[in-house]
């Protein structure tokens, strides 16, 4: 018992490891990778010393590393307070702000350390990014510049000068520093595409591509510039020749999921929707879908006939597992006006920003407190500056990361946020995943749920969405009196003619609605139509049509349900005046299904030409149903394919009820719900108040 004893009494003077053996070792777990032993380790120093600098500004670092700046800049402040004359220990708590989307105050701390030491480089180098961050790109050069004249040789920073250089428009001295950057790394593909684009900038795209054409030949096995040449035939509309150079990207580059993306896109513009939807899978099945991806997936899905709305809800709910959900936040106090914000990267010309805006000047200010969360990733139009005049308060954050961007929301302490790109392209889903206000909404941008468990609502009507489409949506859906929007007649149109039937034999039918919602199911029932009525035409309008390898994809459609050639028009994109003005060579225009147009819907009316829909299922398919019915044409709607052949012939035959149509269809409108804004205020205002009082008390409860 005795030896027990002793034993036991020697085992508690065991020493304990000090500190200096300690850090050397925590260090080298940090350095090697092993970030969970080396926070022990550190934890251990910090109990022994609290005051350890190196410990202190080490434990930081390692915590940003696991991304959690929030304890990062915990240890931080106190190695900085402890020790203000260590800029390094300053430089990583600025990096801990602007990680928490405090970029004005982790600014203040760079600028202190650049006074007390000029040439600091790290302290220059993350001023630069941050400039660039706030938008402020002539900051940011400046910055940029400091740092260069110290380290002219430095790869990483010659290409953040280029690229604010770029994103201010100085696209003349951007280009001419490309040269430098190639001659520091001649077969660099990031330079080369850096270059490429800013020649796109310059509308030099040929130029453009025959930069990417020489990396090609360096390179020929690098996939990403495959895929940048692609995206620049891509926007000059030479949609064939991107498509082939997507699908060797692919073959060359099948990691990288960006290309697959890319080629899906380039697939649904073709209407080749099956394929669009085999890269997607390929991308589930690999288990690579980035948020963005999957949105784009959850886009395209809407046009395509065969998937259901139970399996388009389906992958919807797998979305939000991209992102890790955050709690609610509490509501701000009573006693003011509802804050409310709205977050997009449309605030633009643009059919969300065309909607937004005759809201935002509307809304009762002693009501409603607007914030506009502004995505735009390029440069703004008049329609943004009309938007940012009429909100109380505008914040720009489309070069903002995720979690900051969340972060300045959440400082504006809003009670209601909501979202208008669903999983359009630009959209900031990832920001509502980190829930920066108590409640939160989507509504207008996207025509499906979210599938978010962090969006707590969506705005829609009772005909988008009757009770059976509960089950299709991840949100509660909340139903507005009236419509769910409202339409703004453009000041822009031009006077209505008469219908063309009245000088022309037949009927002219049309389509302005984007190319991938004309599916084969869509081209063989009109077809069905212009067979009924033998001198009847079809003009179809899209951008893609500047492609003819597309009209002929086209043509080789109709021609297989024994429709010729010279029955069809096809015209590209137009500017918007020549765009309203075509309508009026137009006698009825025929809304395509699963998903019907909006904006497109609403101008057609507004030119005094009648639209035959065909209800859907769900929102995507019962737009044109609503907007019909709010304005008293149910009798352009159609519940059956059939019915809906027979209601376009009517129309057709009857020279005399178009005519009448298009007199009176202006008025029609204005004395909708569909042009109420008034109404339309009042309703919105309604149901922001009661999305936010529900919720209270459902949290409540």
């Amino acid at each position: 018992m005795a030896k027990k004893i002793k034993r036991a009494r020697k085992s508690l003077f065991k020493p304990r490891p000090r500190t200096l053996d300690l850090l050397p070792q925590a260090l080298a777990l940090h350095q090697a990778g092993d970030l969970n032993s080396a926070a022990d380790f550190y934890k251990q120093v910090l109990k022994q010393e609290p005051g350890n600098g190196d410990a202190l500004n080490l434990a930081g670092a390692l915590a940003l590393q696991q991304g959690n700046p929030a304890q990062a800049l915990k240890y931080l402040r106190r190695a900085v307070k402890l020790y203000p004359e260590r800029h390094d220990y300053q430089v990583n708590m600025a990096a801990a702000l602007r990680d928490l989307g405090e970029l004005d105050s982790a600014s203040l701390v760079l600028k202190k350390v650049t006074r007390q030491a000029p040439q600091h480089h790290e302290a220059l180098h993350n001023l630069a990014a941050i400039f660039a961050d706030l938008g402020n790109y002539q900051q940011s050069a400046e910055y940029y510049r400091r740092f260069i004249v110290l380290c002219p040789r430095n790869f990483e920073a010659l290409s953040g000068l280029i690229d604010v250089l770029r994103r201010d428009n100085q696209l003349v001295e951007a280009l001419d520093l490309c040269e430098r950057l190639l001659a520091l790394s001649p077969y660099s593909t990031s330079a080369h595409v850096l270059k490429a684009d800013i020649l796109v900038g310059m509308g030099q795209h040929e130029e453009a591509l025959a930069v990417l054409k020489e990396a090609i030949e360096q390179q020929p096995d690098d996939g990403i510039l495959y895929n940048n040449m692609a995206n620049i035939l891509l926007n000059t509309g030479r949609l064939h020749e991107a498509l082939g150079l997507y699908e060797q990207a692919v073959v060359k580059a099948p990691e990288i999921n960006e290309t697959w993306v890319n080629l899906a896109w380039t697939y649904r513009e073709h209407g080749r929707l099956s394929d669009s939807w085999r890269c997607f899978k390929h991308l589930l099945a690999v288990g690579k879908l980035s948020a963005a991806d999957y949105s784009d997936l959850l886009f395209s899905l809407n046009y395509d006939p065969d998937i259901s709305a139970r399996k388009k809800f389906e992958l919807a709910l797998g979305w939000w597992k991209c992102a890790l959900p955050l709690p609610p936040r509490p509501l701000p106090a009573a006693g003011r006006p509802l804050r409310l914000g709205f977050i997009s990267p449309d605030f633009c010309k643009h059919p969300v920003g065309q909607f937004v805006l005759p809201l935002l000047k509307i809304l009762d200010p002693d009501k409603i407190e607007t914030f506009c969360y502004s995505s735009l990733n390029k440069p703004a139009d008049e329609q943004t500056a009309k938007l940012r005049a009429a909100a109380r308060h505008w914040r720009d954050i489309y070069a903002m990361p995720d979690e900051q961007a969340a972060s300045l929301i959440r400082r504006d302490h809003l009670h209601l946020l909501i979202e208008l790109a669903g999983h359009t392209s630009g959209n900031r889903l990832l920001v509502m995943t980190r829930r920066p206000a108590p409640v939160q909404a989507s509504w207008l941008g996207y025509v499906a749920t979210s599938g978010l468990p962090m969006i707590d609502y969506r705005l829609t009507d009772t005909i988008c969405d009757p009770p059976e489409a509960d089950k299709f949506y991840s949100e509660c859906l909340y139903r507005l009196p009236h419509t769910f929007f409202c339409y703004n007649p453009p000041v822009e149109a031009p006077p209505l003619a008469p219908p063309p039937i009245m000088k022309n034999k037949g009927p002219t039918f049309a389509s302005f609605n984007n190319l991938p919602k004309i599916t084969s199911a869509v081209v063989a029932l009109w077809a069905q139509i212009l067979n009924r009525l033998p001198e009847a035409r079809l003009l179809m309008v899209s951008r893609q049509f500047v492609d003819l390898t597309i009209i002929k994809h086209y043509q080789e459609l109709f021609l297989a349900n024994n429709v010729t050639d010279e029955r069809l028009i096809f015209r590209a994109g137009l500017p918007f005046r020549e765009y309203l003005d075509l309508f009026n060579q137009v006698d009825i225009a025929l809304d395509p299904f699963p998903h019907n147009g909006h904006t497109i819907t609403c101008d057609t009316l507004w030119m005094g030409v009648p639209v035959v829909t065909l209800t859907g299922e769900c929102y995507a398919g019962r737009m044109g149903c609503s907007i019909m019915n709010h304005i008293g044409l149910s009798n352009m709607v159609a519940a059956s394919e059939t019915e809906y052949v027979e209601t376009a012939v009517r129309l057709g035959r009857d020279k005399n009820g178009l005519a009448g149509l298009r007199a009176g269809m202006r008025q029609r409108l204005l004395s909708s719900p569909i042009c109420d804004i008034e109404q339309f205020g009042r309703d919105f205002t309604k149901a922001v108040y009661a999305m936010v009082h529900q919720h209270k008390a459902l949290r409540a409860k």
